[in-house]
């Protein structure tokens, strides 16, 4: 598959799709845009969480999404933002729009050769993470197809992402980076999976994070939640399932199945006693019983 763009110069530039979470950040979002910068081929959207944003003085190639659906009281829900980020930005897995997706948090301090860093790492890289826990991600369409969506069953902005990694770690291993330097957030600051030695810095500069802001404050009254949940999801304890490196999850729900149809069917729920079918709700692979043989 081609992704790239070409021009006058008879250069290939990459195609790449960047969408920024935002929720109350104003001068560090400001910040974020400047260092990402300008590239051809390169297009930049915001998921605006509170209010209505307007950039069009300030940064007119600047897309926004002003999510009116999210009320302005309500927590963060990365896992949600982030899947909005994906469809977005493929489109559709095997005619993917661009050759890879950038997620970032509005108030991550983006290194200025962020660009020139991403051109430059191994093509054997289908997902990369690097900053504070999800601060700054990077998907190929194919680590979607092989990994799946973001489990939105993780509703606030905590462990979505563990879960995550540890299904990468698990489903494309050499084809994983984890690059996360959130020791302060404990358990999962342990998880780390650089087979391919890059640096932090070449995509993130030291940050301003110091804490939650007030979106992840309100949602952490619900933490223990979903710390069950997890438990639940994987049978074990989060630093059990951190050290256990050949478990498997099988355990996804189908949230877009518009978009989901062409992710691996081993990513889903498994219908009892017909092994590779995905649970129901995708219609290419779901056949009434009638049907069945």
């Amino acid at each position: 598959m081609k992704y790239y763009l070409k021009n006058i110069f008879d250069k290939y530039i990459m195609n790449i799709r960047v969408f920024i979470v935002r929720y109350h950040e104003t001068d560090k979002l400001y910040t974020c845009l400047e260092n990402l910068g300008i590239h051809d081929g390169v297009s930049i959207t915001i998921i605006n969480n509170r209010g209505t944003l307007d950039l069009s003085d300030k940064f007119p190639h600047v897309n926004i999404i002003n999510n009116y659906a999210r009320p302005d009281w309500s927590t963060s829900n990365l896992a949600k933002n982030w899947n909005e980020a994906l469809v977005h930005g493929f489109e559709d897995l095997l005619k993917p729009a661009c050759e890879k997706v950038i997620a970032v948090q509005a108030d991550a301090r983006i290194n200025p050769e962020w660009y020139n860093n991403i051109l430059n790492i191994s093509p054997e890289i289908k997902f990369m993470s690097c900053g504070h826990g999800d601060e700054f991600l990077m998907f190929t369409p194919e680590c979607v197809i092989d990994v799946g969506m973001f489990d939105e069953r993780f509703s606030i902005s905590a462990l979505h992402e563990l879960d995550y990694y540890l299904r990468c770690r698990s489903r494309i291993p050499q084809h994983t980076c984890i690059i996360d330097v959130n020791s302060w957030a404990g358990t999962q600051g342990f998880l780390k999976h650089n087979i391919h030695g890059l640096s932090d810095t070449d995509f993130i500069l030291p940050t301003y994070k110091c804490g939650h802001n007030d979106e992840a404050k309100g949602g952490m009254h619900y933490h223990d939640n979903y710390i069950k949940y997890f438990e639940y999801k994987y049978g074990k304890g989060i630093d059990s399932a951190i050290s256990d490196t050949k478990y498997i999850s099988h355990t996804e729900h189908v949230h877009y199945p518009y978009f989901e149809k062409n992710i691996k069917s081993d990513v889903y729920i498994l219908e009892n006693n017909i092994e590779g079918e995905r649970v129901i709700g995708l219609l290419d692979t779901y056949k009434p019983p009638s049907q069945r043989s």
